[in-house]
């Protein structure tokens, strides 16, 4: 990927400007930048601790060892400190503590390497000596500051106010004693400067990186799920196809059976009833597989639901006439409440889903008796389809929702096949809602909610 494809990123701190890509960097990166800036505040607190024997050795009474060996000291113990809690407390980046000690330590390590250099060069008492320690301090200054590049880079603008404090100091330093020590001051002060400059630097490049690499793997995980998904799916419409199918062909099985014994009946009335059922349940047979085929447009992005104004009735009547002969072939009788009402909805996921519906109360209520009928609720209407039979489990169930059916699913067997899968996928897609609600020896009812299409009279002209 280019620089021009990833999300933009601050140059001074490093940071996403997208405050929602921000937090989900931080909440996956946490962990890591947590260990990393212990190890640092451990590791710099080892050496300002045990730096402290210089101290001892050239400033002991002088006025300036209590306050250089307290400042270094509380600057190691407060990373060692600081440290323990990050490892063992694993505090959450959006907690304010963590910020405020690793902030304290960085000040604290800032003063005591200002102390240092000040103190060293003040307590020695000839030119050459005074340029040794300028030196020396300088070394120190730089691995200081490199160092808090590195490990503190969560934090690159305090960062670089760290080492600009650094860099102001020993500029100062050199120019308050460029006329008593001898040794040339320049090189120490462009090492100072370069040290500053890198550590800050390294700081806001690291950042950068990391949230790049981010953002790679996040596209990465994003089409590994892609993928997976798809494979899924494509099982999914397998079987969806397998199970939709399966009840149209059994119901032209038994009409061809009829037709046969029609035909040698002679009765030519009875043949010609049955053959207009088989070109239905052949068209409704179409109509499943043209919306297994949407389902898959859907999921694939290439096609929208196509909602038009529909009646209640009509949509009713094309998912129950394929299935009467099924139905009358397990002595079930179909009621259907007629009205005037009228959805605005795609009708062939309408058809699919009631088609679903009474294809399941068929096949495992069993039950004798199924009704439905439609029913307006403000701007809303209900289509519902239920029947008197065992229920879909042993206990009250109700499914709103994939994430309701799979947990009971999990809780108990349905007496219902993938057909509810089926269903709940293509509501997702054409932007209705179905829920199920199952009692056990009261039988199943099931509400499909579509938008009204016009204010329409309510379950007029009802039949019994």
């Amino acid at each position: 990927m280019t620089a021009k494809e990833f999300p933009p990123i601050r140059r001074l701190t490093g940071q996403f400007t997208d405050a929602a890509l921000e937090a989900a960097y931080c909440d996956d990166s946490w962990s890591v930048q947590r260990t990393q800036i212990a190890l640092t505040m451990a590791g710099l607190g080892l050496g300002l601790i045990s730096s402290l024997s210089s101290d001892f050795l050239y400033l002991y009474g002088s006025e300036w060892f209590l306050p250089t060996a307290t400042l270094r000291g509380s600057a190691g113990l407060t990373g060692l400190l600081g440290c323990a809690w990050l490892l063992i407390a694993r505090p959450g980046w959006k907690e304010v503590m963590p910020s405020l000690v690793i902030r304290v330590w960085i000040a604290l390590g800032l003063a005591a390497a200002i102390m240092v250099a000040m103190a060293f060069p003040a307590v020695e008492t000839t030119p050459e000596g005074r340029s040794s320690v300028l030196v020396f301090t300088a070394f120190w200054i730089s691995i200081f500051a490199i160092v808090i590049g590195f490990g503190a880079s969560a934090y690159p603008v305090a960062v670089a106010l760290f080492c600009s404090g650094l860099a102001i100091c020993y500029l100062a330093l050199t120019a308050w004693y460029w006329d008593i020590a001898s040794y040339p001051k320049i090189t120490q002060s462009v090492l100072v400067l370069m040290a500053c400059a890198f550590g800050w630097i390294m700081a806001v490049v690291s950042n950068i990186r990391a949230r790049r690499r981010f953002h790679i793997m996040r596209l990465y995980a994003a089409a590994r799920d892609a993928a997976e998904k798809s494979e899924e799916f494509q099982t999914f419409l397998l079987a969806a196809t397998g199970h939709d199918i399966r009840q149209p062909l059994y119901a032209l099985g038994l009409n061809a059976s009829a037709l046969e014994i029609m035909a040698e009946r002679g009765d030519l009335e009875q043949v010609r009833v049955l053959a207009r059922r088989q070109k239905i349940v052949a068209r409704n047979m179409s109509a499943l597989l043209s919306s297994i085929l949407t389902l898959s447009s859907f999921h694939l992005g290439k096609r929208e639901s196509g909602s038009q104004i529909s009646p209640v009735d009509r949509l009713i009547a094309d998912a129950v006439e394929p299935l009467e002969e099924l139905a009358a072939d397990k002595a079930i009788q179909i009621r259907h409440r007629r009205s005037r009402l009228e959805v605005q909805a795609d009708p062939g996921i309408v058809v699919h889903v009631l088609s679903n519906l009474l294809a399941n109360a068929i096949s495992h209520s069993q039950g004798t008796k199924i009704l439905l009928g439609g029913r307006r609720r403000g701007q809303e209407v209900d289509i519902f389809v239920m029947d008197d039979g065992v229920g879909l489990s042993s206990r009250d169930v109700i499914i709103t929702s994939l994430t309701d059916l799979r947990s009971a699913e999990e809780q108990a067997r349905l007496n219902a096949g993938l057909g509810i899968e089926i269903m709940f996928g293509l509501c997702a897609r054409g932007g209705l809602r179905l829920k199920l609600h199952s009692r056990p020896g009261f039988g199943v009812k099931a509400v499909l909610t579509c938008a009204a299409a016009r204010a329409s009279s309510l379950s007029a002209d009802l039949e019994a």
